[in-house]
Order: structure tokens, then sequence, then C-alpha cells
């Protein structure tokens, strides 16, 4: 039942925009440019009551995605959110993956507001950014996380982060430490946290963070090739000599020029791209 459903939605376009399942809130239309229906959801989503909010990469539609497609979520079980305030209540359209006390929740990979980062100066560029807005909240550019990572990258990067920040300093943290037993965890601590953090909160999501990362082991121990692998992320690496991933390389945002910089957000259509289809075949697989 899950496939069809899935199959009915995604399969429907080369790439679904997860908008589309929030059209009964008035505030997405058909008619709209792309960068219109992410500005109208964008206000939707800020001025909604708490009970009323949506995202999109905790939908219904996407938690259904992860619980399908990445094969260490196997087992786990759908629910709604409950916000964690002092007084609980239940989110009526935002849902989670559990299995006992381990939660994952969705991560919108590459945020659109990182095209803040550059002029908006000509058409071609605004072409650009209105293909970007298309596919931003598709399932290419979203990945089931441990509960609390997003907020906490959010918080480190602010709202213009990309994968290709953070994947660096995940591979750090498998790579740097000559013990393949265990994460290294100053790669983790620099990825999430700022200096005026609390520490509980600190040790709570660094120690979610290290759960998951553990997860993914081959022969030899921690095995950062099955990161990539499992996570469909292959899109974001090269291989090095020893056929072993490794992120690629990027040129910092300020230093570009403008050409590179429209490179730069061509290459983030590409990678979402190349991901939509990837979980595209892992659905028709089931």
């Amino acid at each position: 039942m899950e496939k069809e459903r899935l199959l009915k939605c995604l399969g429907q376009a080369p790439i679904y925009d997860i908008k589309n399942e929030f059209r009964d809130f008035g505030t997405i239309g058909r008619k709209q440019t792309n960068l219109e229906r992410y500005n109208a959801y964008h206000r939707y989503i800020s001025a909604s009551s708490v009970g009323e909010q949506i995202r999109c990469e905790n939908g219904l539609l996407a938690v259904t995605v992860y619980g399908n497609c990445y094969p260490y979520l196997k087992g786990f079980r759908k629910r709604k959110q409950e916000a964690y305030t002092p007084n609980y209540f239940q989110y009526n359209y935002m849902y989670e993956l559990y299995n006992k006390d381990i939660v994952y929740s969705g991560f919108v990979m590459n945020s659109f507001d990182i095209i803040n980062r550059y002029e908006r100066t000509d058409d071609e560029f605004l072409k650009l950014v209105d293909e970007y807005a298309a596919i931003v909240h598709s399932c290419g550019n979203m990945l089931p996380v441990p509960k609390f990572f997003a907020e906490a990258v959010m918080k480190k990067f602010g709202g213009t982060y990309s994968w290709f920040d953070i994947i660096k300093s995940i591979f750090d943290a498998y790579t740097t430490n000559d013990d393949k037993r265990t994460i290294y965890v100053p790669a983790l601590k620099a990825l999430l946290f700022v200096d005026d953090e609390n520490i509980e909160v600190i040790e709570s999501t660094l120690l979610r963070c290290i759960d998951w990362l553990e997860h993914f082991r081959d022969e030899n121990g921690l095995c950062f090739d099955q990161f990539v692998i499992q996570n469909k992320l292959e899109c974001y690496c090269e291989k090095d000599e020893e056929e072993h991933y490794a992120p690629l390389q990027r040129t910092e945002y300020d230093d570009m020029n403008y050409d590179r910089r429209k490179s730069n957000i061509k290459g983030l259509i590409e990678v979402i791209t190349k991901r939509n289809q990837e979980l595209l075949k892992a659905i028709k697989s089931l």
C-alpha cells in the first residue's frame, strides 16, 4: 500500500515538490511560479499556530519515504511529533520515526536561503533561483537525522547552510581518529555547537549523533563509505585512489566570482536531482 502511494506522488513528475501536499492550506497555488510557491509556504510556516505548523521534511509523505528507503530505519514506526515544551501538545501535520527511545526526523539538506549568499542581478540567475525553489522541498533534498540534529545545525550555520558544509565534518568524524571503533567527537562538536551552548543540550544531541554515525560499519569497523551508500549520498562525494568516498571539494562561496556562483547553484540542482532519481529507484524496488 505504501509503495503505491509513494509511486503515485513521487512518480508523477521528474521531481515531486512536497509542498503540493499542503495545497489545502490555501497558501500554495498551481499557477504560482516556484519562487512564489516557496515564499507562500515560508509565510505560512512563519505565521501558523503551534499545533498547525507544517514542515515538508517532516510531513507524512517525506517520513514515509525515510522509513522505506533507508535500510537502517527498518523496523521504525511513524507517529505524530510532540512539542518538547512545558505544555506538551501534538503537531497535526508533522511526523517522526521511532524505535523505542530512538527518534529520527527530517532535515532539509541544502537550505533555500543559501541563495542569499549571492546577489540576484540577471534573468539567468533568477531562472536558476526559481528552478532551485522547485526542488528544495523534494525528497532528494531531505534526509532522516537524529532528533535535534537539524536544530543544532541551523543554530550553528544560520539559514545559509548546505550539505557540502556538513558532510566535511561528518567525514572528519569518521577518518580523523585512527581507532575504527569510535567516532572522533571533536569534529561533531565543531559541526553542531556554538561556544555558548548549554552543556546538557550539547551532550544530549551529541550522543544521538554519535549513535547515528556509529551505526555505519563494515568488517573493519566504522565506515564513511557505508554512511554514504546507505544515505544515498554518492553525488556529494568522489572516490579517492583506494576507491573510498570523500566529500567533493568545493570553492568557498565568498571567494567565487559571479559565474562560479551560478555554477554552484547549478551543482546543487544537479545533486538534488540525482538523489531524487535514486530514491525513486529504491521505491520501485520495494
